[in-house]
């Protein structure tokens, strides 16, 4: 496993602070397909790699690193275990955060191209599965799973299935249109729908109240207040370009959130007021809002995943409505950029800045997100000096921070 400092911060991108969104150490560049989060375990699957961190983001592991699983797209955290899917339509189970991994054995297996795409777990600590070609699988230890068939009156055979959730014997498969519900634990199915258009049912959560949500690739939110027997219509608030969700959390029991499709001109991140029952944009006057995708939180923050610019965090009691407050849990400083000279480099390069006198923390980060070198410096005059010639070619970022804080970055081409 490989360990990304502090000095990582910003990998593939440059830096900037959106409004009072504080990046964390996670690496840039790839798509992100999955965020989760189980007490203080941060879980980012990222072009097929699954990363994890105990501190909020400031440090992370690479899990998988040379451990020659496939591409990882989706995981499922509980306390003391990580399950994953992946690409070649197998599951992965570790209880040691990636030192090993045991392949999951199923009873059939699944059909042929098709792939799982949510796994979940009920409050008795039995794992389900679903596949995109419309298999249900069930297990008491995550390892050894069987089929659960879905069949009944009304019901369509091999639907794609996106999403699922269970609540003590009642069973929820979201599909085009609504959901395939079980109240009796999979023995007996029915098909309850929620749109006329049809649109795939992508995410299904509930309240601590009760109330179950489920969000649609393009007709918005529905809510049931019945165990998921009926659904109304909770759109209101939601532009109607804007009403495919991405991903839907729940903080504190009952405050839920969504992230829509959006351009990076506004905000796409949303929360439902209850007392309104409309949908009330978040953060919308700040300026360079980052388009958000998957939504996971500790209870303290909110993370959030983009498409290839990492993962982000703030404050749950920053987000206020329209014009989210600011606390000093964010205030941050804006990382400088560095002038390096000569570069493209062949052996030394010079910072153009002067150190003087400065205690001087310096990281090199190869374009994977590796640390290639660090060192430490107090330069005696205005030309900190870096010997590069170990290197190998190829572009590399700078990241230097100062024992006053201040942070800076640049980027190099070593030849």
């Amino acid at each position: 496993m490989t360990r990304y400092g502090y000095t990582a911060l910003m990998l593939l991108c440059q830096l900037s602070l959106f409004g009072q969104w504080a990046q964390t150490n996670f690496v840039s560049g790839y798509y992100a397909t999955d965020l989760n989060v189980f007490g203080n375990q941060i879980v980012v699957n990222i072009g097929g790699a699954v990363f994890t961190s105990s501190d909020g983001g400031q440090t992370t592991e690479w899990i998988t690193e040379g451990d020659g699983l496939p591409f990882a797209p989706y995981a499922l955290v509980t306390e003391s275990t990580l399950y994953l899917t992946t690409s070649t339509n197998r599951l992965y189970r570790t209880t040691d955060w990636g030192d090993t991994w045991q392949p999951a054995a199923f009873d059939p297996a699944p059909r042929s191209l098709s792939h799982f795409t949510d796994i979940f777990i009920n409050d008795d600590g039995e794992h389900f599965a679903v596949t995109d070609g419309g298999q249900l699988y069930r297990s008491a230890d995550g390892l050894a799973w069987r089929e659960v068939t879905v069949d009944g009156p009304d019901l369509y055979p091999n639907q794609v299935l996106l999403s699922g959730l269970a609540l003590g014997d009642t069973l929820l498969l979201g599909l085009a249109g609504g959901v395939f519900r079980s109240g009796d634990d999979g023995a007996t199915w029915a098909y309850h729908s929620m749109s006329e258009r049809g649109l795939q049912v992508n995410r299904l959560a509930t309240t601590a109240a009760g109330q179950l949500y489920a969000t649609t690739t393009g007709d918005g939110v529905f809510r049931s207040g019945d165990g998921g027997v009926t659904w109304g219509t909770v759109s209101e608030g939601l532009p109607d370009g804007e009403r495919n969700i991405q991903d839907l959390e729940i903080v504190g029991g009952n405050t839920v959130y969504i992230t829509t499709n959006a351009d990076d001109e506004t905000s796409n991140l949303y929360e439902f007021s209850a007392e309104r029952e409309r949908w009330q944009q978040l953060c919308a006057g700040e300026e360079n809002t980052q388009v958000f995708i998957h939504l996971a939180t500790d209870d303290t923050f909110l993370y959030a995943s983009t498409v290839d610019n990492g993962i982000w965090k703030r404050p749950l009691a920053e987000l206020t409505g329209a014009a989210c407050g600011l606390t000093s849990a964010t205030t941050a400083k804006f990382e400088e950029t560095l002038r390096l000279y000569p570069n493209p480099v062949r052996e030394q390069v010079v910072i153009d800045r002067d150190f003087s006198g400065l205690d001087i923390a310096y990281s090199i980060i190869d374009a994977l997100g590796r640390e290639v070198q660090r060192g430490h410096r107090r330069p005696t005059d205005d030309r900190m000096q870096i010997d590069l010639r170990q290197l190998p070619p190829g572009p590399y970022f700078l990241s230097l921070r100062t024992g006053k804080g201040d942070r800076y970055r640049g980027r190099l081409l070593k030849r």
